[in-house]
């Protein structure tokens, strides 16, 4: 029996191209079997130029503006109720955005109570003198752990 043998340089560089040889014959034909494009299209952007515009005279401003007399309408009804629990001697008047809503004795002449406040306090230092300190107390039940039950009042 002959001696079967080669160099292994050979045998190294034989079976380098044969794996070679798979791999191009595998990578053809898995691009073929391949359905994404190679060179997908893009769509042209838009005109940036082109800006969208309601013109002034349109059907499609017309909702905001009614819509906000309705919702006027009925805030003015629910203000009805309120209205009619006010006595004949004080005034209410109620506007939006300058529109008047609701206006009861809105012309009376009234003494404002920040005015009011200011005559009680000229008088409470008169009274009392500049060294008097009012005394603030807190009564209430306290709980367990320090927990307020029920109401506190402030005297």
């Amino acid at each position: 029996m002959g001696k079967r043998g080669g160099s292994p340089v050979i045998v190294a560089t034989s079976v380098a191209i044969v794996v070679g040889m798979a791999l191009a014959v595998l990578w053809q034909w898995s691009e073929t079997r391949s359905t994404v494009d190679a060179d997908p299209t893009i769509a042209a952007p838009a005109d940036p130029r082109i800006a969208l515009a309601t013109p002034v005279l349109s059907l499609r401003r017309t909702p905001g503006l009614l819509a906000r007399q309705l919702n006027l309408d009925d805030f003015a009804a629910e203000l009805g109720a309120v209205v009619d629990d006010i006595d004949a001697s004080s005034c209410l008047s109620v506007s939006v955005d300058g529109q008047t809503v609701v206006a009861h004795n809105a012309s009376a002449p009234v003494v404002p109570a920040s005015t009011m406040k200011l005559i009680v306090a000229a008088v409470a230092l008169d009274v009392l003198g500049p060294g008097y300190q009012f005394t603030t107390s807190v009564n209430g039940v306290v709980g367990a752990e320090g927990v307020v039950e029920g109401d506190l009042t402030l005297l």
